[in-house]
This record gives structure tokens, C-alpha cells and sequence, in this order.
């Protein structure tokens, strides 16, 4: 069975995972292994003395010593739980492990410090301690059969074998259900004339191509078949709830309420001319706006233009001011970029976010999350050629569209990356971490990137981790 390295990274209250490993080492230093029933993790040698563990009936649960003695339940650094059932309601709970008879293991953390505040040395401490629980996390080993370290490659993972509620999915954007959905033909072997989505699941160790375009279509299971309808479910009720945004044909007049007054605006967009002579026009209730005067545009789509509903009324008042017009343009390089304007009696300009977020120029969703925040495409060159799926978000109180910056970004489409010999991956963006090998004539996927210096690869076998630019 693989073994899988946890990367973790605590960004605004959520812990994203990644990982499968296949080498028998852990990224723990010096540890000491801890047993509850049938979960095994190691813990740092020297926190014998630093931490204080609580067990019950569903697992156990590590706090801080220092802040502990303050306090009982003080210092909650992370917690390792078995149930039964499928949590995918908020942020901190990180399904680890799972087995085909239904049972499941999670590895749970506070989304905000939890410690004694008023001692900084021990503010420090925690803080030390909670950098080493995503090693921690990496080390576990779990005493079952057919046990599953691959989670984190599927947006349900128990898809096949639990039920799945309407309040598991609840959360999910456009973009996870529509994954959701084809991954329970994926489990079958089904390819797909959607590249978004073959590179998706070639880029999953568990995922083998065998069974053609019509794999699984007439040999799901009833769980399967129950899971796949409410999720197709799921898919319409976001459809019909998210009625933004709506693509408008150009040269037309469209009568649309831009501000959150309930008045009709007229609005129209048109491109003429062509090449450095090409004019973008706006015009809103007979008000001709050249958008020459706001961006450049070299290459704008001339069929349509959208209506976007950035925040979908789930602010105050004071944060819902009105609807969205987006304008798309081709650009130079390869991927487009969409520009978003708002109206208030004149127009103004919010920014713009790569490539075209809409349903019908995505890959059958909507690159929208209802609150704000919009896919954001990023060309980039390791490997040639590929592009990153950024994040940016409509800020209310500034009016303008601003970029996430840091982190790691997502392959659009996980890029395949050509190598001839083995490759040394890392369990952390640091070349004295840990590491595996993946050896020479794996097929590798690259899955996420800094956009600098570091990739994050999986290997088919299951083997993944960070690498470094420099070995390309």
C-alpha cells in the first residue's frame, strides 16, 4: 500500500491537503510512534514533555502541554478521529484515509490559534508545534484492510462506497460538482472528449483509462447511481439559484437592472473595426462609453458580452451595489482575459482576471463562486505551456477586482512532464526536507506551483512531492 506525505498549508482558516507518497520514510525527524486502536502517527521526540494527549471512543486529540495546564482544552493543536461518516462541512476537517468497507479516518485542526495569548514564549511554541503537524499527519499509518491515502485526489472520495447528503455537498462550487460527477465514471475506466477533464483524471494515480467513452454508463452501483442523481441534482439547483452571469449577443439592446434599485438600464456592446482601428463601445441608456478609454484591447470577442453578479446579494446592503458588465478579449497570449465594468450613472472600470470564467467558454462551469470570487487563469512556462488557475475576488468597499498573490496555484490542466531519469521530490518547498524518488519512466503530472521556483508532482505509482525547477 502507498504511503502518502500530507502537505499542509493553513491559509484563511483552511488547511488545503495534497499527497500520496510510496517511500517508507517520514518527514518526522526523530519521532516516537503513537497508537489509538488502530491509528498509528509519529510525534516529534522532543515532544514528550510538550504535549498532552486526551483519547475517547473516536480518537485522540494532541494539545500544547504549556497551555493545557492553563486551561483543559487549551493549546488544541490537531486531533485524529475514525468515524463512519462523511464530514465535508467547514474548514479543519481533512478526511486522511479511508477503507472500502466504509470506514473513514480525519485529521481535524482549529482554524485559528488556540492557545494561552498572553505568553509569548508559549505563543511561540505553539506556533513551532503547529508547523509539525502536517508532518505528523504524513506519518499516519492505519492497521486495516483495503486502506485508501488518496482522499485528496477526489472531490468525494467515498463516492462509491457511502451515501452522500445534500449537506455533504452543500459547499461545493460549480467547478467540484461538475468534477464530482464525472469522477464516479472516472472509477470505471471512462475517458473523456473534455480534455479539462482528462487531464484532471490522468493526473490521478488511481485513475486507468480502460473502458472507453461509455465506461460506466450501465455498471454503477446503487450507491453510485443514488450519489451520481444527486449530484446531477446539486448541479441544476446551482444552475437555477445562480442565475449569474448571463451571456447577452452583441449589437442587441438587453434591458438589464444594473444597480439594486429594480430600474431597467438599456445596455449594448459593440466591436468595429479591426486591428489597432478596432473601437469597443459601451453604451448604457444611450450614453456611448469607448472603452479605449479604460483598457486596451487587441483581440475583443465580438459576439457577446456578460452580465456578472459578483457577491449575489449575500452581503449587507451597503456590499450588494448592482451587477457586473464583463467584456472578453482574446489578448496574445493564448488564454484571454475578461474585463469587468460597473455602472452608478457613469461607468468605471473594476480590473480583469485571465481567461473566460463563463460556462460556455470554460469547461462546463462557471469559473464563479457566488461570493465574490472568480477563477483566474495564469500563463506559465514549467512545463511550456501551461497555464495556472489563480484566484481573484471582487473587493466591495474599493470597487475594484484584486489578485491573489503567494501560495500555490493549481494546473488548470494538469500538465504531463517529460523526463527521462529519476527524479528526487521533497516534502516541503525546501531541498533539506524529506524526499522520495520517482523513478525513471514513471508518467508524472505536474499539480500545483508557486509560479516560481516549485512544482508539485504526482507520479502514477502514487508517489508525489515538491520539485524543484532546477531538476527540470
Amino acid at each position: 500500500m502507498k504511503r502518502r506525505w500530507v502537505q499542509g498549508m493553513l491559509l484563511a482558516g483552511m488547511l488545503i491537503l495534497t499527497g500520496c507518497g510510496a517511500k517508507n520514510s517520514s518527514p518526522v525527524e526523530n519521532g516516537k510512534d503513537y497508537t489509538w486502536n488502530d491509528i498509528t502517527v509519529m510525534l516529534p521526540e522532543d515532544w514528550a514533555d510538550r504535549c498532552t494527549i486526551k483519547e475517547d471512543e473516536n480518537g485522540f486529540t494532541i494539545y500544547q502541554t504549556a497551555s493545557y495546564e492553563k486551561m483543559e482544552g487549551l493549546g488544541y493543536l490537531c486531533s485524529f478521529e475514525k468515524s463512519d461518516a462523511w464530514m465535508n462541512y467547514g474548514a479543519g476537517e481533512n478526511l486522511i484515509a479511508y477503507t472500502e468497507d466504509g470506514t473513514l479516518y480525519y485529521l481535524m485542526q482549529p482554524t485559528d490559534v488556540a492557545c494561552d495569548t498572553e505568553d509569548q514564549t508559549i505563543v511561540e511554541e505553539y506556533g513551532s508545534m503547529m508547523e509539525e503537524v502536517t508532518a505528523i499527519a504524513s506519518s499516519v499509518k492505519i492497521d486495516a484492510d483495503d486502506v485508501h491515502y488518496d482522499a485528496d485526489q477526489y472531490v468525494v472520495p467515498v463516492g462509491a462506497i457511502l451515501p452522500v447528503t445534500e449537506e455533504n455537498l452543500s459547499d461545493l462550487s460549480e467547478q467540484e460538482l461538475y468534477l464530482a460527477a464525472n469522477e464516479i465514471y472516472a472509477r470505471h475506466g471512462k475517458t473523456f472528449d473534455d480534455t479539462y477533464l482528462q487531464a484532471h483524471f490522468d493526473a490521478c494515480s488511481w485513475y486507468t483509462p480502460a473502458g472507453g467513452a461509455t465506461a460506466g454508463d450501465a455498471g454503477l452501483s446503487e450507491i453510485e447511481q443514488a450519489n451520481l442523481k444527486l449530484i446531477k441534482a446539486m448541479q441544476t439547483a446551482y444552475e437555477a439559484e445562480h442565475i449569474y452571469p448571463k451571456s447577452y449577443s452583441a449589437g442587441e439592446t438587453a434591458e438589464i437592472a444594473l444597480l439594486d434599485n429594480g430600474v431597467l438600464n438599456e445596455v449594448s456592446y459593440t466591436v468595429t473595426g479591426k486591428g489597432e482601428q478596432v473601437v469597443c463601445t459601451l453604451t448604457i441608456d444611450g450614453t456611448a462609453y469607448d472603452l479605449a478609454e479604460y483598457i486596451q484591447m487587441h483581440a475583443p470577442v465580438e459576439d457577446a458580452f456578460y452580465v456578472t453578479d459578483l457577491v449575489e446579494n449575500i452581503g449587507t446592503p451597503e456590499e450588494d451595489d448592482g451587477l457586473e458588465i464583463a467584456v472578453l478579449d482574446e489578448g496574445t497570449d493564448g488564454i484571454g482575459a475578461t474585463h469587468f465594468f460597473k455602472y452608478d450613472g457613469d461607468l468605471y472600470y473594476l480590473g480583469e482576471v485571465g481567461g473566460f470564467p463563463f460556462r460556455d467558454r470554460n469547461a462546463g462551469f462557471s469559473g464563479f463562486n457566488g461570493q465574490g470570487g472568480v477563477m483566474d487563469l495564469i500563463r506559465y512556462d514549467k512545463p511550456a505551456d501551461c497555464i495556472l488557475q489563480g484566484y481573484a475576488w471582487y473587493n466591495s468597499s474599493e470597487k475594484k477586482i484584486e489578485h491573489a498573490d503567494g501560495g500555490l496555484y493549481s494546473y488548470y490542466e494538469p500538465c504531463k512532464l517529460e523526463h527521462k531519469g529519476a527524479l528526487t521530490v521533497y516534502f516541503s518547498m525546501d531541498e533539506t526536507s524529506a524526499e522520495q524518488t520517482i523513478a525513471a519512466g514513471e508518467d508524472i503530472y505536474c499539480i500545483r506551483s508557486d509560479g516560481d521556483g516549485w512544482m508539485y508532482v504526482r507520479a502514477k505509482d502514487g508517489t508525489e512531492g515538491f520539485l524543484p525547477v532546477t531538476q527540470m
